[in-house]
């Protein structure tokens, strides 16, 4: 009997200490959405004006993104402007670990640039905002959170969701339109 208590404290210990851990990954993976840039020594080191990653919010999977990379020089040619997506996959080993670095491998899936290989290994370190993207050659970009346009693109999204839409309502009189402007129903005029 007491040979059955131990091994169900054991297990109840594991379970606790594995969500624990999934649930503290979940919560750092939700610092990933954002703008993202690249700083001035980097760009200076790699011939660059502007690098930037905008990433936003997971959905099936996938983090839909937007990569922008300028060339430095006077006619600051564009060198890679273009929507794209990609998937994160993290070693199983990783969700136990308490290393400030967080290390994922990144597949874009449909990147169209010589550029950059599309598949990347991501280190995120959620404490600094910071986002090194490499191969086991080389470094392609090391990105930094710009706090402010990844509030004003948040505040924007909740806007968006409060913002009450104009309904079309047609009950067979000439389709009236009706606005539905956020009151609750019992402050409503209702004819």
């Amino acid at each position: 009997m007491t040979k059955y208590l131990i091994l169900v404290v054991v297990i109840v210990i594991i379970l606790i200490f594995s969500s624990y851990r999934c649930g503290h990954s979940q919560a750092e993976a939700n610092l990933l959405p954002g703008f993202w840039e690249s700083d001035n020594s980097f760009n200076k080191e790699s011939g660059l004006s502007i690098f930037t990653l905008y990433i936003g919010d997971k959905c099936d999977g996938k983090y839909p993104a937007y990569l922008l990379m300028v060339e430095a020089g006077d006619d600051q040619t564009l060198l890679i402007n273009e929507p794209t997506s990609f998937t994160l996959s993290e070693p199983y080993m990783n969700m136990f670990s308490r290393a400030d670095c967080k290390k994922m491998f990144l597949r874009f899936n449909n990147l169209e640039t010589e550029l950059m290989p599309s598949v990347l290994t991501m280190k995120f370190y959620p404490q600094t905002s910071k986002i090194v993207l490499a191969d086991h050659k080389k470094i392609y970009a090391v990105f930094y959170k710009n706090p402010v346009l990844s509030e004003m693109e948040r505040i924007k999204k909740e806007k968006e969701l409060c913002t009450p839409k104009k309904l079309s309502v047609d009950v067979g009189t000439g389709g009236d339109d009706a606005d539905d402007d956020g009151c609750d129903d019992d402050m409503c005029d209702v004819e």
